[in-house]
């Protein structure tokens, strides 16, 4: 009888370094800042090939459109050819300035 599957396995060779890859920072600001942003940082000890970061911001306490709307039109960010350890690229929140009283 033929075999007409198989499966195939790939083990990645590049480390498994806990204080390597993407971090993303929390950030804190009035709702008459006007914008936020949250910032997405590589750490890594190699130069990297462009890549993409893909995103998505969910609602919790404040609820998009009438509280925020994200000015990224993408949903990812591209860290360019070149990224080094330390670089960063930004999605920007536009704060709802209103006058609804409500939970921070």
């Amino acid at each position: 009888m033929l075999d007409d599957t198989a499966v195939g396995t790939i083990t990645d060779n590049d480390g498994n370094d806990p204080t390597e890859g993407i971090a993303v920072a929390d950030f804190t600001v009035n709702e008459d800042a006007g914008t936020a942003s949250f910032v997405i940082s590589y750490t890594g000890n190699t130069v990297q090939d462009a890549f993409n970061v893909n995103f998505n911001v969910t609602d919790n306490t404040a609820i998009n459109p009438d509280d925020y709307t994200v000015a990224n039109t993408d949903t990812f960010v591209t860290f360019p050819a070149g990224t080094i350890s330390g670089d960063t690229q930004s999605v920007t929140i536009n704060i709802v300035d209103d006058m609804i009283i409500e939970d921070t």
